[in-house]
């Protein structure tokens, strides 16, 4: 069985940190970082994530929501609140 994947996309690292070992904690065991959006984009089009957990103010786009629905359109990707 392969291991639950996720990534984390942010710009403050004890924020992205923090919210990685939570996911640790729930099971999820290949975490990945972004601290950019194109980043993130990159990732997520060479994975297939079981989450993408996003900072909803990026200072380099200033909307995680606008990643994520990026995200959704580009590589089909469900947006769960």
């Amino acid at each position: 069985m392969a291991a639950k994947q996720a990534v984390v996309v942010g710009d403050f690292l004890k924020s992205m940190d923090l919210l990685c070992n939570m996911l640790r904690r729930i099971g999820l065991e290949d975490i990945r970082h972004a601290r950019k959006p194109d980043a993130a984009r990159q990732q997520c089009e060479e994975c297939n994530f079981e989450r993408v957990c996003c900072d909803y103010n990026i200072r380099e786009c200033k909307s995680g929501m606008r990643l994520l629905q990026a995200l959704r359109y580009s590589i089909q990707v469900e947006l769960h609140a």
